[in-house]
């Protein structure tokens, strides 16, 4: 996308094309259970645009809109990513968390999101991280 052009909702849809609705449950969901509101901005020439929630100075998510997918990183902490892994987590969203190299500080997860189970996945990761103003959904 258009480095000096924050892009539209329009233009995200289009881009995500059969992944649209689940960028607008997954950023609904963070918006309405975190009471937060979305940052645009460039994090790479390579990745273009993406948006951060950001609650109490830390950032919950950011999501990345990409032609036909989108990517939600969640970056969990050393007790966090204790806690997320005794999660039930869809078979797709705990193979990227059992992939994800475990440092020194917690565990980086780049989720796919590609389905609506995976959009509940990263709703539970989120709820390691911070708890929701709405309850979470079931574990």
């Amino acid at each position: 996308m258009d480095p000096e052009h924050e892009p539209t909702q329009e233009e995200i849809a289009h881009a995500l094309g059969t992944a649209a609705p689940l960028w607008n449950t997954l950023t609904s969901y963070v918006e309405d259970a975190y009471g937060v509101e979305p940052t645009w901005g460039r994090p790479s020439k390579r990745y273009g645009w993406d948006v951060k929630y950001r609650k109490g100075g830390r950032t919950l998510v950011s999501l990345t809109p990409d032609e036909g997918r989108l990517t939600a990183l969640v970056v969990l902490g050393r007790v966090e990513a204790e806690t997320a892994a005794e999660l039930e987590l869809g078979a797709h969203v705990r193979a990227v968390f059992d992939g994800a190299e475990p440092l020194h500080d917690g565990r980086w997860l780049f989720v796919p999101v590609e389905s609506e189970r995976d959009v509940e996945d990263v709703e539970r990761l989120l709820a390691v991280k911070r708890k929701p103003r709405v309850r979470p959904p079931a574990a």
